[in-house]
């Protein structure tokens, strides 16, 4: 079980990304309504604790094994979600989108000669790991996960750590607006989140 320390991190965090069809402008950044955000915040933190305090519960295992189709991914996810203070349904949103939960997945980009690999699809330009590193999830989900939280750190706000996640955090700190490939990319994964947690009870 997390700590009341811990939990409170989590209830600080957390701040929710947009749908495509909001309008609020940030250094030409979207941003959704507070109205959102505070409905799917209160929702998130609900389900966020109920798996902490039972982590270990077979209702709840089973529940995102029929998600990852692997006990090894449920654990590695939900562990290293812990761990970092990420939001747990958020955490299986986004290695859904990234690698439809496939620990072997891989991709090639043409424009920088480089390869995302794993679980949370670790490009590696921006992490230094052996073949095996890569492919083991619960290494690939520690990395990916430490480095969501990194951005949130950095940047204080769910979407634009989001957008550093997936966009390179140079490109957001410049304020520079996303490409819709972008935006979309989020938007999956919040529908992710949004099918997870209304499957959750």
């Amino acid at each position: 079980m997390k700590s009341l320390k811990n939990k409170a991190l989590i209830l600080l965090c957390i701040s929710w990304f947009p749908l495509v069809t909001c309008s609020t402008l940030k250094k030409g950044i979207l941003h959704p309504p507070q109205s959102a955000i505070i409905q799917e915040k209160s929702e998130d933190i609900r389900i966020t604790e109920y798996v902490i305090d039972n982590i270990k519960s077979e209702k709840v295992l089973s529940f995102y094994d029929s998600l990852t189709g692997s006990r090894k991914i449920t654990i590695a996810i939900l562990q290293n979600a812990r761990e970092w203070n990420v939001p747990i349904n958020f955490a299986f949103a986004l290695a859904k989108k990234e690698s439809e939960f496939n620990p072997h997945c891989e991709n090639y980009n043409e424009w920088n000669d480089s390869w995302d690999r794993g679980l949370f699809q670790l490009n590696d330009k921006s992490f230094v790991l052996t073949e095996e590193e890569y492919f083991n999830p619960d290494i690939n989900a520690h990395k990916g996960l430490q480095y969501f939280h990194q951005q949130l750190l950095t940047f204080g706000d769910t979407y634009l750590a989001m957008l550093a996640y997936n966009w390179g955090p140079n490109r957001v700190k410049a304020g520079r607006t996303p490409p819709k490939k972008v935006v979309d990319y989020i938007e999956d994964i919040k529908n992710y989140e949004k099918e997870y947690n209304y499957l959750f009870f």
